[in-house]
């Protein structure tokens, strides 16, 4: 019985075609199955197999310098005639190498600014679950308006009516005048719940996470505002005078904020602090704050839209 044609194996045959250059891969390939059928004739399909596989082996770096070497002449000459054409036409050349110049420079700062508008609070740990309520009036024959200003009482009521909302937080920033000594600056003081510093990640340097905000004539300032009054010194249990004669205890210290954040404050009070002020914490047409939610793992906060839009309408 006449025994059919020995071709090499497939694999090495596969690479061997890969790792050669176009013009050569037929002779190359041609050369090495002629070699591979005589020795399949004289000592058997298993040590040529073996013979194939280790030129294959042993081809493959000097293919590679070869092609590196071969590319790295190609760059040269692509090198040398840009050289040429931009003596040649110097002129032209610049305006086109000024314009691809300025092209990228521009795609890559709109990248940076998408990215960096696209960071906002995403470093907050809850942050998937974190949620700004929003109001939205609508009245007949005119266009929604979006406010991000909600009533100070709707909080609490959204906590206790809803159970996908874990935590609930309100936020009011009031500029008042802070003094030490002979110090004073207006700051910018952000009234809020205890809860704010749970639902938000902001680093507190200084004092008790859990009890620092509980204190209604307790303030906790960033590191930038207590270092324009204490400086170096430790600034926990110092007393500032606010400019309604009122005392307030530094109670700790949180790190400075982070550019890409929505909150600018230099201190934090008690949202209760409002109440001792005069603020009718269960006025529902005073719209003064922001509302903040920590829904549960896997909650949407659709489920939570229209009852809140009740809500909005309270006494």
């Amino acid at each position: 019985m006449k025994r059919g044609k020995e071709t090499p194996p497939p694999l090495a045959a596969r690479i061997l075609g890969r790792i050669t250059r176009g013009e050569d891969r037929l002779s190359i390939l041609s050369d090495f199955s002629e070699i591979y059928e005589e020795l399949v004739s004289e000592r058997g399909t298993l040590k040529a197999n073996k013979w194939y596989w280790t030129q294959v082996v042993r081809s493959i770096p000097l293919f590679v310098l070869n092609t590196f070497y071969w590319r790295l002449i190609m760059l040269k000459n692509y090198l040398t005639m840009t050289v040429r054409i931009f003596r040649r036409n110097k002129v032209y050349s610049f305006i086109n190498l000024a314009g691809l110049s300025l092209g990228m420079t521009v795609c890559i700062l709109i990248l940076l600014w998408v990215r960096f508008e696209l960071s906002f609070d995403r470093f907050h740990e809850n942050a998937e679950e974190l949620y700004r309520v929003i109001n939205v009036e609508q009245k007949p024959g005119c266009e929604s308006v979006y406010s991000a200003s909600n009533p100070i009482a709707l909080g609490p009521v959204l906590e206790a009516d809803y159970p996908d909302i874990l935590l609930s937080c309100r936020g009011v920033v009031q500029s008042i005048r802070l003094s030490f000594g002979e110090k004073n600056y207006v700051e910018d003081v952000l009234f809020a719940d205890p809860s704010f510093l749970e639902m938000f990640s902001f680093m507190l340097i200084k004092g008790n996470p859990e009890t620092v905000l509980d204190n209604p004539n307790s303030v906790l300032l960033t590191q930038r505002a207590a270092s324009r009054y204490f400086g170096n010194e430790n600034s926990t249990g110092q007393v500032l005078q606010a400019e309604n004669g009122r005392d307030m205890t530094v109670a700790g210290v949180i790190q400075d904020l982070p550019s890409n954040t929505q909150f600018k404050f230099d201190g934090i009070v008690s949202i209760q602090a409002l109440k001792d002020l005069g603020v009718n914490m269960d006025d529902w047409g005073m719209f003064a704050c922001q509302t903040y939610v920590l829904l549960s793992e896997g909650s949407s906060p659709s489920g939570c839209e229209p009852e809140a839009g009740k809500c909005d309408q309270g006494p």
